[in-house]
């Protein structure tokens, strides 16, 4: 690709390496995605899914909330798999009751 954009963008741009694409979902549980991370991983729903220890998803959403720590890409992960569990398995009950 970049070949074919040699003569059409500045050489700098040619030869640059190429970086990955950061999210900042760090920032976001902090602000505009802390109720999505509060719905999906709020001790009930995590304790009703019976996958996972609410206590210390509690844990790890408060620290990252507080700024103690970045737990970004752990609450990504977690999220993304509660709300894949939502769309994929409705009504699952993962618990043995």
């Amino acid at each position: 690709m970049k070949r074919a954009m040699t003569g059409l963008l500045p050489e700098t741009i040619i030869r640059k390496k190429k970086v990955g694409l950061e999210i900042p979902y760090s920032k976001w549980f902090r602000g505009e995605l802390r109720s999505l991370v509060d719905d999906y991983l709020g001790h009930d729903r995590v304790s009703a899914s019976g996958l996972f220890d609410p206590a210390g998803i509690d844990g790890l959403v408060k620290s990252h909330v507080e700024g103690r720590a970045d737990h970004g890409r752990a609450i990504w992960g977690l999220l993304n798999y509660m709300m894949w569990i939502d769309l994929f398995i409705p009504g699952a009950r993962w618990d043995s009751a």
